[in-house]
């Protein structure tokens, strides 16, 4: 079991919230009630999120901390949780069932499906890999290439294709701004002609203002959804 100490600092470390004593108690008591791994031999927590009591510990924390979501202490926040809360909403919404959201360090994510629950064999539990990966407009801009979308999967190929995952093993990458002229289909294909292409699957987040976004797989094929936050999205928070 982590001390109250350890627990301060995985929230710290992943939503930007420090928590009092009292605060400490409680979310020990949550903590374990959700740890996936109890009974593992290295001490870690597996803890699962679903995104709904996610977006509430976000919003505890702006509130506590007087904050906002651009801030340095939400960085993880920003840049990993809520992307990958959008597109595990997005998997409800097509019906691949629902998913608890466990964050790590490699990979970035790791989805559990609520139905796998049960299915549980020792210390494992069926999940899949999702790897994080968030493209400021300044590192775009500073790329080479002859327009964004080939700025874009230069930096995606560079930054993420020379490394090894395990094949089930999806790729988020994350815009924060809309990016005029942005062409999805041109970034597919240079993605999917290099040959060390190391992902199940690729999928693009573009934060397209105000409650829109769009959500698109890369590779293996082409397949856009434009999607508002607050319409299509967040009545199927759980």
């Amino acid at each position: 079991m982590w001390t109250k100490e350890e627990c301060n600092s995985f929230f710290k470390k992943t939503l930007g919230l420090e928590l009092i004593d009292e605060e400490l108690i409680n979310a020990l008591t949550y903590l374990q009630a959700r740890n996936l791994s109890p009974n593992s031999s290295h001490g870690d927590w597996n803890i699962g999120f679903t995104p709904l009591k996610l977006i509430e510990l976000v919003n505890f924390a702006l509130e506590k901390t007087k904050g906002k979501l651009q801030d340095t202490r939400f960085k993880k926040v920003s840049e990993e949780i809520f992307p990958t809360i959008y597109f595990t909403l997005l998997l409800a919404k097509l019906n691949y069932g629902k998913h608890l959201i466990v964050s790590s360090d490699v990979p970035d994510i790791a989805l559990v499906p609520i139905e796998a629950l049960g299915d549980r064999r020792g210390n494992t539990i069926n999940a899949f890999p999702l790897e994080c990966i968030f493209l400021p407009p300044e590192v775009i801009n500073n790329t080479a290439g002859e327009n964004d979308s080939q700025k874009i999967a230069k930096l995606i190929i560079e930054k993420k294709f020379i490394k090894r995952y395990v094949p089930q093993t999806t790729l988020l990458i994350s815009l924060n701004k809309p990016i005029e002229n942005l062409n999805i289909t041109e970034i597919s294909d240079l993605l999917l002609k290099n040959e060390a292409q190391p992902f199940h699957q690729v999928w693009i987040f573009c934060n397209l203002g105000s409650d829109d976004i769009s959500l698109t797989q890369l590779c293996p094929s082409l397949l856009a959804y434009n999607l508002n936050i607050q319409t299509d999205l967040n009545p199927l928070l759980y």
